[in-house]
C-alpha cells in the first residue's frame, strides 16, 4: 500500500518544535553510531544552559541523546542583527540570532548494564567444532607417586591402588590427546616418584614401606615406560619427558649426614636408565626424548613447544611460596626467572596461581593417602594427572584426570 507523501512528512506524535529554530542538522560519526555533531541556528539564547537543558533542546528538534551520552556546546556564533522569519509567510525581521555546534559524546566511565547483559541474549550458540592449533602442546603433570608408601587406609593395597589410578589416568590422557587434535606430548614427573628409605624425615619412614628400594625403582621405570608406550602406540609424533627428584627421591643418606648433588637421585637415575633402554630401539622410540636436571641442578628450565617451562618438585620453597620463588629467580636473573609456566608437586594439593605473564601449577598427588596429614589436618586430596594445552606461555583446557 502506497502512503501519501503528506503522511511521510508528518512529524512524529508528540513532536513540538520550540519557537525560533531556523535550522537543525545532525551528523553521526562513523566510528560511533551514537555519537554525533549537531548544528543549529536559532533566535534562542542557549548560553549558560546546563547539560539537561541542552539535551532537552536537542531532543525537541528530533535529535537523539542516548543513555550514557551527554551534550557539549562546542562552538557558538552570535549575530546581533540577523534577518529571520519565525514561520513561512511572515515578514522578515532583524533579531539577534545564534549559531551553535554541539557534540553528543559518551560520558566517561559510564556503563549501561542492560546493554552489557544484552550481549548474552544476542550471542548465538557456537557450533562445536574442533580447531587444533599446530603450535599447541599437551602437558601432563604427574606428581607425588611415592611408590612403596604403605599408607592405604589399612587395606594393604596402597601401591596397587596408586598404579591402578595411574593407568586409568594415562588412558584418559590419551583420550584427551585424541580429542584435542593429537598435539605434541609433554610429560612432567615432578618428583617424589618413590617413597624412599633414608632420605625424607631423617629415615623415620624405613618401616612404613611395602616395597624395597630396588623394587620401588623397578616399578617407577615401568611407570615411565607405560606412559611413553601409551602415546607411542597411539601414534604421537613427538614425546618429551621431564623428570626431577623430590625430597623422597634423593640418593643421599640422612643417617650419615652426607649430602650428594641434587641431580643425583633415584627418580632421575631411573629416567636415565629408561632413556638408555629406549635408545636401543630407535625405530620405535626415536621421537622420544627424556630430560633430567643438569649436573648439580634440582630443576629443569627449557622451551617446550612454544612455551618456556620450569619443572621443580616444590621442596625448594615453603608451602604456598612458589610465586615468590619464581620472582626471586627472575630478580637474580636465574634461568627459571624467564619461565612462563612453573610445574611442581610436593604440596599434595592441586592448585593454580597466576600473574599477568606467569602460571604456577601444582600437581595433584597419586599416593592413596597420607595418614599423618589426614590425622593432623583432616585433609585428603583429589588424585590424578593434571593435563592441559599451552601455547606461547598461555594455558587452556586444564583438567584433572
Amino acid at each position: 500500500m502506497t502512503r501519501k507523501i503528506d503522511d511521510l512528512l508528518k512529524q512524529p506524535d508528540g513532536f513540538s518544535s520550540p519557537s525560533g529554530v531556523l535550522s537543525f542538522k545532525a551528523e553521526y560519526l562513523p566510528h560511533d553510531k551514537k555519537q554525533s555533531i549537531i548544528q543549529t541556528e536559532t533566535v534562542n539564547d542557549l548560553r549558560g544552559k546546563n547539560d539537561e537543558e541542552l539535551k532537552s533542546f536537542i531532543e525537541s528538534q528530533g535529535g537523539v541523546v542516548p543513555d550514557g551520552y551527554r551534550v557539549r556546546l562546542v562552538e557558538i556564533r552570535h549575530q546581533t542583527h540577523g534577518w529571520t522569519r519565525k514561520k513561512v509567510g511572515d515578514d522578515a525581521t532583524t533579531e539577534p540570532t545564534f549559531w551553535y555546534k554541539f557534540a553528543v559524546e559518551p560520558i566517561s566511565n559510564y556503563i549501561n548494564l542492560d546493554e552489557l547483559i544484552s550481549v548474552f541474549s544476542k550471542k548465538k550458540p557456537s557450533k562445536k567444532v574442533l580447531h587444533f592449533n599446530r603450535k599447541d602442546t599437551m602437558s601432563i603433570l604427574i606428581a607425588d607417586l611415592q611408590l612403596g608408601k604403605i599408607d592405604d587406609e589399612g587395606e594393604g593395597r596402597g601401591v596397587q591402588k596408586t598404579i591402578d589410578k595411574y593407568i586409568d589416568s594415562i588412558d584418559q590422557c590419551v583420550a584427551y590427546w585424541m580429542a584435542n587434535g593429537q598435539p605434541r606430548v609433554h610429560m612432567a614427573f615432578a618428583g617424589d616418584c618413590i617413597e624412599g628409605f633414608s632420605t625424607s624425615q631423617n629415615g623415620r619412614l624405613t618401616w612404613r614401606q611395602s616395597l624395597t628400594l630396588t623394587e620401588q625403582l623397578r616399578l617407577f621405570r615401568w611407570v615411565l615406560r607405560f606412559a611413553i608406550d601409551a602415546f607411542v602406540t597411539a601414534g604421537a609424533a613427538s614425546i618429551e619427558v621431564d623428570v626431577v627428584n623430590g625430597n623422597h627421591d634423593a640418593a643421599s643418606s640422612k643417617y650419615t649426614g652426607v649430602d650428594t648433588r641434587p641431580d643425583d637421585g633415584f627418580a632421575t637415575e631411573s629416567a636415565i636408565a629408561v632413556d638408555e633402554a629406549l635408545k636401543t630401539n630407535p625405530e620405535r622410540y626415536g621421537h622420544v626424548k627424556i630430560f633430567v636436571p643438569k649436573k648439580d641442578g634440582d630443576h629443569i628450565v627449557r622451551k617446550i613447544g612454544t612455551s618456556i617451562i620450569a619443572i621443580a618438585h616444590g621442596h625448594q620453597w615453603s608451602r604456598g611460596k612458589s610465586m615468590e620463588w619464581l620472582a626471586g629467580q627472575a630478580l637474580n636473573q636465574q634461568s627459571a626467572g624467564v619461565a612462563q609456566i612453573l610445574l611442581h608437586g610436593h604440596e599434595h594439593e592441586h592448585s593454580v596461581k597466576t600473574r599477568k605473564t606467569r602460571w604456577v601449577v601444582c600437581g595433584a598427588p597419586f599416593e592413596v593417602s597420607s595418614n599423618w596429614w589426614k590425622s593432623k589436618t583432616g585433609d585428603e586430596a583429589k588424585r590424578g594427572a593434571i593435563v592441559f594445552l599451552h601455547n606461547n606461555g598461555e594455558i587452556k583446557n586444564m583438567t584433572l584426570l
